[in-house]
C-alpha cells in the first residue's frame, strides 16, 4: 500500500462558549492511497495557511511511503520541523499523525486503542470549558453543566479567545462565583496558556488557594 495524495481541506467551526463564541480555523487532513482506504485526522485551531504550506512541502516524504510505517515516516517529519532552516509548527505534525493512525485502523480492521496498546478504559472523563459573560453568567453556566452530568469544569482567563481585557480581579471574580454555585464535589481549573509572569501566577495562586482548584494552568 502507498500513499498516492494528501487532501488539506480547512473548515471554519463554531466553538461555542457561554452563549458567545467565536470560530475555530480547523484542518482536516486525508491521506488517500492506491488500495481505496483514506485516513482522516486534524490537529485542532490551527494556522491553516501556514499548515497547508507545511504539508504541501512534505509531499517527498509522504506520497509513495507506505502509511503503515509510521515511525519512519513521522521521524523524517519531525526532523523537518526542527532543523535550523525550518519551521516549528507540531500542530501540523499532529494533523499528520493522527491521519496515519486513522489509517492504520481501518487497513488493519482494528480500532486505533488496539494498535496503541489495549484498551485501558470503556470511558473517560473530560474536562468542560465555562466561557464568556461575567462571573454570574459564568457561574449559571457552570451550575447548568454539573446539572446535565459534568464532573469537572474548566476557566479560560480573561483576554484568552478574546473574552474582554486580561484582568486578574476578574479572573479571581469567576474563579469565586464558579465554585460557590458548584459546591467543592466538582473539578475546578482554570488555565492562564502562559499568559502570566511568575510573580503575577505566584501571587494569583495563593488567592485562589481556598477555592480549592484541581488545576491551575499557567504554562
Amino acid at each position: 500500500m502507498k500513499i498516492t495524495e494528501i487532501e488539506c481541506i480547512p473548515l471554519a467551526l463554531p466553538m461555542l462558549m457561554g452563549g458567545g463564541g467565536h470560530v475555530g480555523s480547523t484542518l482536516l487532513v486525508k491521506i488517500h492511497t492506491d488500495e481505496g482506504i483514506t485516513g482522516m485526522g486534524d490537529g485542532g485551531s490551527v494556522n491553516q495557511e501556514a499548515v497547508i504550506m507545511m504539508i504541501k512541502s512534505w509531499a517527498p516524504i509522504l506520497i509513495g511511503a507506505n502509511p503503515l510505517d509510521r515511525g519512519p515516516i513521522m521521524a523524517k517529519l519531525h526532523k523537518s520541523i526542527r532543523s535550523t532552516f525550518g519551521m516549528s509548527y507540531p500542530a501540523a505534525v499532529a494533523n499528520i499523525d493522527y491521519a496515519l493512525w486513522d489509517l492504520a485502523g481501518k487497513a488493519l480492521n482494528q480500532p486505533v486503542y488496539q494498535l496503541l496498546g489495549g484498551k485501558a478504559l470503556d470511558k473517560i472523563r473530560f474536562g468542560y470549558f465555562v466561557g464568556g459573560g461575567d462571573a454570574a453568567a459564568r457561574a449559571k453556566h457552570a451550575k447548568e453543566a454539573v446539572a446535565a452530568g459534568v464532573t469537572s469544569l474548566g476557566l479560560k482567563a480573561m483576554g484568552f479567545h478574546g473574552q474582554g481585557e486580561a484582568s486578574l480581579e476578574a479572573d479571581l471574580a469567576n474563579v469565586k462565583a464558579v465554585r460557590e454555585a458548584i459546591g467543592d464535589s466538582i473539578e475546578l481549573d482554570i488555565d492562564y496558556n502562559g499568559a502570566l509572569d511568575y510573580y503575577s501566577a505566584l501571587r494569583f495562586g495563593q488567592q485562589v488557594e481556598k477555592y480549592n482548584l484541581f488545576k491551575y494552568g499557567v504554562v
